[in-house]
């Protein structure tokens, strides 16, 4: 049977190659880990995707770097997103420095796939610009913004991202994180500082006095 579905695996058409690609993990054979390794570079994203799922069926202590390997480098952000997503069940300590540089992906399914395999496998921020792109990934955009200058970027690439949510049932809600996160940065910039990170929410009574102006750095939503 294995011999068959290796066959097929040399198919031209993509359908059969994804197809041929679940049955085999279906099957948990270990001597077939490197046809679909192989398989992760295939021409067609949904053969791709398939493989990507498919690796942590195996538990071979390959899987870990072979998926980090298409987090960062598959052109598809579905399959990068899934390879974040079988990380997490993978749960090898060596692909965290490749997950903290996926928190830069240019999709926001794929960051927020990442940043939650991180905190499954427990992983803690070590710089301020860390824990900014783990909040932003997350939609912890307060969070972020208690980091002043440090979050600027990180704020304002989400700002631009057409990947984020904005389906019809929160668009209204995404509408209202825009203007915020916009406020947010302008202040930031204006005031040309860090903001301490010990900033606490401003009260209802300090927001509407004028006398002083009380800068708010948090979304409420």
């Amino acid at each position: 049977m294995l011999w068959w579905n290796l066959q097929r695996l040399k198919s031209r058409n993509p359908q059969t190659r994804r197809q041929t690609v679940e049955a085999i993990a279906a099957t948990g054979n270990s001597k077939a880990f490197k046809p679909i390794h192989d398989a992760l570079k295939d021409e067609d994203s949904q053969v791709r995707l398939a493989a990507a799922k498919a690796l942590p069926t195996f538990r071979d202590e390959r899987s870990g770097q072979v998926l980090a390997s298409a987090l960062l480098l598959d052109r598809n952000a579905e399959v990068r997103a899934q390879a974040a997503l079988s990380l997490r069940s993978i749960a090898d300590n060596r692909t965290i420095p490749a997950l903290v540089s996926a928190l830069k992906d240019t999709d926001h399914n794929v960051r927020w796939q990442t940043a939650t395999t991180l905190n499954a496998l427990g992983w803690r921020p070590e710089s301020d610009t860390e824990f900014v792109l783990r909040s932003v990934a997350m939609g912890q955009h307060e969070d972020a913004a208690e980091y002043g200058k440090v979050a600027i970027e990180a704020l304002g690439q989400m700002l631009l991202d057409k990947t984020s949510p904005s389906s019809s049932l929160h668009r209204k809600r995404a509408r209202k994180n825009w203007r915020c996160l916009r406020r947010q940065i302008t202040r930031i910039r204006a005031e040309g500082m860090t903001t301490p990170k010990s900033a606490s929410p401003p009260s209802k009574a300090s927001v509407k006095s004028a006398r002083p102006p009380v800068p708010a750095y948090y979304c409420h939503f």
